[in-house]
C-alpha cells in the first residue's frame, strides 16, 4: 500500500496483510467505518466498545501488531487501558505494542 500526503508520498514497505489490530472505540459508527477500512487493507481487526473490554481482549490474546484507541469511553478510559496494557506487558515481559490514540475531541489532552 502507498500512503499519499499532499506534501510528499510515503511508501509503506511493510505488507499490512494479516496484521492484527485491536480497535477500541465506544461509538458503533466509528467502529464500522474503521473496521471496514482496515479489513479492505488486509488487516485482521478485533473491536472493543470500551477500555475494560479492550483490556480483557488484550489479556486473552497477548499479541496485537497495533492498538488503536479512543480516549473517552465508558467503564474504562483509553488512557487507563493504555496504562494497564503497559503494566501487563511489563509483568509478562512482552514487547510493547504500538498504540495510536484516535479522538474526536480536538481539545483532548
Amino acid at each position: 500500500p502507498v500512503l499519499v500526503n499532499e506534501e510528499k508520498k510515503l511508501e509503506v514497505d511493510q505488507d499490512l496483510n494479516g496484521k492484527r489490530i485491536l480497535y477500541v472505540e465506544d461509538q458503533l459508527e466509528n467502529q464500522v467505518i474503521m473496521k471496514t477500512i482496515m479489513k479492505e487493507n488486509g488487516l485482521q481487526v478485533t473491536c472493543a466498545s470500551n477500555g475494560r473490554e479492550g483490556m480483557d481482549i488484550f489479556r486473552q490474546m497477548k499479541h496485537y501488531d497495533a492498538i488503536l484507541t479512543d480516549l473517552r469511553m465508558p467503564l474504562m478510559s483509553g488512557q487507563q487501558m493504555i496504562m494497564e496494557i503497559r503494566k501487563f506487558e511489563a509483568d509478562w515481559n512482552l514487547k510493547p505494542t504500538p498504540i495510536v490514540v484516535l479522538t474526536g475531541d480536538p481539545f483532548e489532552n
